[in-house]
């Protein structure tokens, strides 16, 4: 599977367990009442739930514009011009001609982190 296509499985599993912005999963969270007030929810495509979560766990040994350039983008689908924005705080100001390259950059580090991620896995299966 390309890494485009999980990060995109990433952000819809993401928006579903409603954890976009790092609340705590709780159980009065995920309580729905029972009325139905609108139509049922089409159902949702199934995802790799173990990918997503190594993702997720790969995303979160990120730091700076990365994180938040992956977070907004896939997680939070928004506009190129706001993650630019969010991801220039306290810095010098992204343009979105720089969008292509700043996105590849964000790529790669989430690769270098699953990549590290699954060295670690296997070290503990080989030493735990």
């Amino acid at each position: 599977m390309l890494l485009e296509d999980r990060l995109r499985a990433w952000g819809a599993w993401s928006r579903r367990r409603g954890n976009i912005y790092g609340q705590a999963d709780s159980f009065e969270g995920q309580f729905r009442s029972p009325q139905q007030w609108d139509a049922p929810p089409i159902p949702p495509e199934s995802v790799d739930a173990a990918d997503c979560k190594a993702i997720e766990l790969a995303w979160s040994t990120l730091e700076g514009q990365d994180k938040i350039i992956l977070r907004s983008h896939y997680c939070g689908r928004c506009s190129i011009g706001y993650t630019l924005a969010k991801a220039s705080l306290g810095g010098k100001k992204l343009l979105q001609c720089d969008w292509h390259e700043l996105l590849a950059h964000a790529h790669e580090s989430i690769l270098k982190a699953l990549e590290r991620g699954q060295r670690n896995v296997g070290l503990r299966r080989a030493y735990g």
